[in-house]
């Protein structure tokens, strides 16, 4: 049980801090994003750094598996690649980027590929947001996806794998923020 949660956690951060490979992933030069995130009934609350219009990328939370002592991680992203920090316990990992879907750029190719549908617009937050249909590959699992998108930033996702539901929604958005460099510092 403990293992697919760790696999869970793993997911989870991945889902939260959707990978920047292009230069200008977001409308907004930076900012800050709280957000809580639902899986199996549990709740994780997150907050997520982004810089460079989303060309930096940080999210750090608290997770709680049960058995297990809590631990403080983060997922950074900067010059093409993912690191996983666990605070807790020192350690740091390079995993690999996973492709992502940058919103401002919807190539058919993407499209295609994800098999993303529009499937209408919803206000969250007092914005006006896309709201998308997909299917993403990760870890050898293709989860069904719901996202909705502000001005290229994923303000709502609901990811289903393996019967299991995962929810992430901002709760709070901070628009042109000052985001300390430090944030994404990768501890040594």
């Amino acid at each position: 049980m403990n293992k697919i949660l760790t696999t869970v956690a793993a997911l989870l951060l991945m889902v939260i801090a959707a990978s920047a490979q292009e230069n200008k992933h977001y409308e907004i030069k930076s900012g800050i994003l709280k957000q809580t995130t639902e899986v199996m009934g549990r709740k994780t609350e997150s907050v997520s750094y982004f810089d460079n219009f989303g060309e930096l990328q940080a999210s750090r939370s608290k997770v709680e598996i049960p058995g297990s002592a809590p631990m403080d991680v983060a997922t950074i992203q900067k010059e093409g690649k993912m690191f996983m920090v666990n605070y807790t316990s020192g350690q740091v990992q390079e995993i690999p980027m996973q492709e992502s879907v940058n919103y401002l750029d919807l190539t058919d190719e993407i499209v295609d590929k994800y098999k993303i549908v529009k499937a209408g617009e919803e206000e969250i937050l007092g914005r006006m947001c896309a709201k998308y249909s997909e299917e993403v590959s990760q870890m050898g699992q293709t989860a069904k996806v719901t996202v909705w998108v502000w001005k290229g930033i994923p303000i709502k996702n609901v990811t289903e794998i393996q019967g299991m539901s995962i929810t992430t929604e901002v709760t709070e958005i901070v628009e042109d923020a000052m985001v300390l460099p430090q944030v994404f510092d990768i501890p040594e």
